[in-house]
């Protein structure tokens, strides 16, 4: 077995969140990116010159990813967005599940290829499987890949077409692999969590693929 070596978790800002989620790591800002989803807004924390700073939005926002420069793509309700956030310019808007006025997006993050994966849930948290897990390829086109969920959270990709993807109501992390055109070719449970463990939610792979949730 794997020896892996831990610290103790430390507090770098005591942001009162009400929802956090989402951090993501831009090498070129040397900052650090979080939502709180609830508040709507962004904050970004500089490693190097210890500033903070909150930017607010006008919808709940699950997470966003890094495209290039200061233009990065939100999760916002049932909206993606392209946007500058230095200039506040809105660049593109694609709306998703106008069917679902209840839903909203959650978690999301980049793939191996530079694809956006993205989940949907029930925003009033009732018990009804509404979220759905989409694809937004490099072209800008939209994907379903697949349904049936309570809460979407990750994803963790293992390769382009590997990936671990939760429901955290069910408590299930799910192990996924896909073909070249997004079609699900095995789906498995690759844990499930007894009640005692509370919900997995948001989770990474490190370098040596040992999966952090």
């Amino acid at each position: 077995m794997q020896i892996i070596k831990t610290t103790e978790p430390k507090v770098l800002w005591k942001s009162n969140c009400i929802l956090g989620e989402g951090t993501l790591w831009v090498k070129e800002h040397s900052s650090i990116y979080f939502v709180d989803i609830k508040k709507q807004k962004i904050h970004v924390l500089n490693t190097k010159n210890k500033k903070r700073k909150a930017i607010n939005i006008n919808k709940q926002i699950g997470f966003l990813a890094h495209i290039k420069k200061h233009i990065f793509i939100l999760g916002l309700e049932r909206e993606l967005r392209i946007v500058d956030l230095k200039s506040k310019k809105i660049i593109n808007s694609i709306s998703i599940e106008k069917n679902l006025p209840k839903n909203r997006i959650n978690d999301g993050k980049t793939d191996p290829k530079g694809r956006l994966w993205f989940g949907t849930m029930d925003n009033p948290e009732r018990k009804t499987k509404t979220g759905l897990l989409y694809c937004l390829d490099r072209n800008l086109k939209l994907h379903l890949v697949d349904k049936n969920y309570y809460i979407t959270n990750g994803p963790a990709f293992i390769n382009e077409n590997n990936f671990y993807h939760t429901d955290s109501r069910e408590k299930k992390i799910y192990k996924i692999k896909i073909n070249k055109n997004l079609k699900i070719l095995k789906k498995k449970i690759f844990i499930k969590f007894n009640p005692n463990d509370g919900s997995p939610d948001g989770m990474t792979l490190d370098k040596n693929f040992n999966l952090w949730v």
